[in-house]
């Protein structure tokens, strides 16, 4: 089988005049559902959402519109409230964990916390990523993120946010080394040969790492994403379809970078090339790339994930062969898609959600309509002037005062000793009913559709009484902490996709340099440790903090959590661990109706280990575990800054 575009080459079994069977099988399902109504309905609406956002839409018909962008505003707006930083992670030990190898399971829990706010949340830079997902969301209804972990981009599926190092550049190298061989480009050959050189010489002294690894996690325009499964009619259900395919854009340079020579391969198997970047449009000749001036192209490529084949196909647009060979990605999560989809406005039964840009749209024309009559209609009101003609006033005097600004002195000629008003007169214009332009309801309505207040944007657009402002507060905050909800449900569904890579491409050697030297990092699958610890985003965390009320319900907890670790002191000094251990599990159920996620056995002194004797039953059992001799008392170990197995005990005391 061939894989053209310059990456690969081999033997197609339909021949070389004609496409890959398994490709154009995929290519055939993309143009039927990019030539289908209703996608080219959504693309239409998809820009036209984009223009409202942006203030570029003003198809009212009317001239001089005021043009006031309330979408914006709202965006902005609710956006900070929604999410304003970045999520705190809680990683604890599950329940189901046995109490001998809780202290092991705890130190795994605390250094995959580590590891992952370092690389999922800081080095991936979640929160950038975040915030520009939820606009989308908040203009075209969806947003989609793609979370891979990068090492190789010749290897790896193809990532937009690239980790700095000197891969870019090698691809670079090798491009420019096979323009020079390359009959078509003799030309050039001298440009060509100069920038190899400079090339070279930068590659040299270049600081960058040789490979650099880590997540890399991409903003997936909405339009860019499609989904090959006709039976798929929810929104969550996409990670259940048979197939996703992501479309890519780029330069014929870049395409030569990352997949070799647009002109290599069989005949007729060259990309398409497009004039923008848009979904739906038509595309040319290769040839327009050739000449000293070629005018701005782009290639399409598409990358399939075909979750029944467990396999990824990558090809350009107009290739009858694909740009890389197909291959199986070993080292994904348990959910196998690398992508995330969410959205706020979900409707049963339907894949695509609604846009919160799509809901204000006809208020926004109603309230500019309204404010664009209102200033025509104050034009109207100003009064009419009116000079007699052939009166007593020169046609100079006339234009004198036609043209004099306001409260200027205006010599005329006229006719001495008669008054001037017998030349000179003003009609009243016609009258204003500021009611009639009252734009209250509307911006109410918008509020409404919006999810936020008046205050919220700075201005007051009605006054209200203390109540009313704390009723309509309480009523936007529980449309916000939904939509907050269901950010920290994504954030907590990557997290864990990011923990369960991490496990398979981290040794513990990378774990220790970012957790330090105690950390600890089991040799156990990930069906295993995620049976050992729980992943969640602590609740309310990425949203905008309100810091009275955190200090108010700190100023409550703190006393209490004061007397319980004072009062379990005691009691276990005294023997009574039983009562210890109640007024324990009392103080966290306290905390987990505040929502706090304190660690209290790091606040809590731990209760004294009690040295086992030679022969009882438990010292055999567990002597005989660790290869102990007889007659020496047993304390259990410490868990070490290393790779640990968390061993079973024998026996249960």
């Amino acid at each position: 089988m061939a894989y053209g575009g310059g990456a690969q080459s081999g033997e197609n079994p339909a021949g070389p005049e004609q496409p890959d069977p398994s490709l154009r099988a995929y290519q055939k399902q993309i143009e039927e559902l990019e030539k289908s109504t209703e996608f080219r309905n959504r693309l239409t609406n998809i820009k036209r959402w984009r223009e409202y956002v942006s203030g570029a839409q003003h198809e009212d018909g009317l001239p001089g519109l005021v043009r006031t962008n309330i979408i914006f505003v709202n965006q902005a707006t609710i956006l900070p409230r929604t999410y304003a930083k970045n999520p705190e992670l809680a990683i604890a030990p599950s329940q189901s964990v046995d109490p001998a190898r809780y202290q092991a399971v705890k130190g795994f829990a605390e250094s995959l916390r580590m590891v992952l706010d370092r690389m999922f949340i800081r080095d991936a830079r979640l929160k950038k990523r975040m915030k520009a997902g939820l606009r989308s969301i908040m203009t075209t209804g969806e947003m989609w993120l793609k979370l891979l972990y990068t090492r190789d981009f010749t290897a790896d599926p193809v990532v937009l946010a690239r980790l700095q190092d000197t891969q870019d550049n090698i691809a670079r190298l090798k491009m420019l080394a096979e323009k020079l061989t390359d009959p078509q480009s003799i030309e050039e050959n001298e440009l060509t040969r100069s920038q190899l050189q400079q090339q070279m010489a930068a590659l040299q002294q270049n600081v960058e790492v040789i490979a650099a690894e880590g997540f890399a996690l991409d903003n997936v325009p909405t339009e860019d994403m499609l989904i090959l499964d006709p039976t798929i009619v929810n929104f969550d259900y996409y990670v259940e379809a048979r197939r996703l395919c992501q479309s890519f854009w780029f330069t014929p340079e870049e395409y030569e970078e990352e997949f070799g020579s647009i002109t290599a391969g069989t005949k007729g198997n060259q990309p398409t090339l497009f004039g923008t970047m848009e979904p739906g449009q038509q595309g040319g000749s290769v040839k327009s790339v050739s000449g000293k001036n070629p005018q701005r192209n782009f290639i399409r490529v598409r990358e399939v994930w075909d979750k029944a084949q467990l396999t990824v196909y990558t090809f350009a647009d107009g290739c009858r062969e694909y740009c890389r060979e197909p291959y199986s990605p070993n080292k994904l999560g348990e959910r196998w898609y690398p992508f995330f989809r969410h959205g706020w406005n979900l409707l049963d039964g339907t894949v695509e959600p609604l846009s919160d840009c799509a809901l204000q749209i006809e208020l926004q024309d109603e309230y500019n309509r309204t404010r664009t009559h209102y200033a025509q209609d104050r034009e109207d009101t100003k009064p009419l002037k009116i000079i007699r003609k052939g009166g007593q006033l020169t046609p100079e005097d006339v234009e004198r005062i036609q043209k004099a600004p306001r409260n200027s002195w205006v010599p005329v000629e006229g006719q001495g000793g008669r008054p001037l008003s017998d030349d000179v007169a003003e009609l009243k214009g016609a009258s204003l009913d500021p009611t009639l332009y009252d734009t209250s309801q509307i911006r109410a309505d918008m509020e409404l559709v919006a999810g936020r207040g008046d205050a919220d944007a700075g201005s007051i657009a009605e006054a209200k009484t203390a109540t009313e402002a704390e009723i309509l507060a309480q009523g936007l905050m529980t449309r916000s902490e939904e939509r907050q909800d269901s950010n920290e449900d994504l954030i907590t569904e990557m997290a864990q996709y990011a923990a369960e890579i991490a496990l398979q491409q981290l040794s513990l050697q990378q774990v220790q340099r970012i957790a330090g030297p105690t950390a600890v990092w089991p040799e156990l699958s990930k069906e295993e440790v995620f049976d050992l610890v729980t992943i969640e985003i602590r609740a309310g965390s990425s949203g905008k903090p309100n810091k009275n009320q955190e200090r108010e319900q700190w100023l409550k907890l703190k006393p209490e959590i004061e007397r319980t670790i004072m009062a379990v002191t005691q009691l276990r000094a005294q023997g009574q661990t039983a009562v210890a251990d109640a007024m324990v599990s009392l103080l966290k159920e306290t905390l987990r109706r505040f929502d706090e996620r304190i660690d209290l056995d790091a606040l809590i002194p731990p209760m004294p280990q009690q040295p086992m004797l030679a022969g009882s039953p438990v010292m055999q059992a567990l002597g005989s575990e660790v290869g102990m001799p007889p007659g020496q008392e047993y304390l259990p170990a410490q868990p070490a800054g290393n790779v640990v197995p968390f061993p079973q005990p024998a026996v249960n005391q």
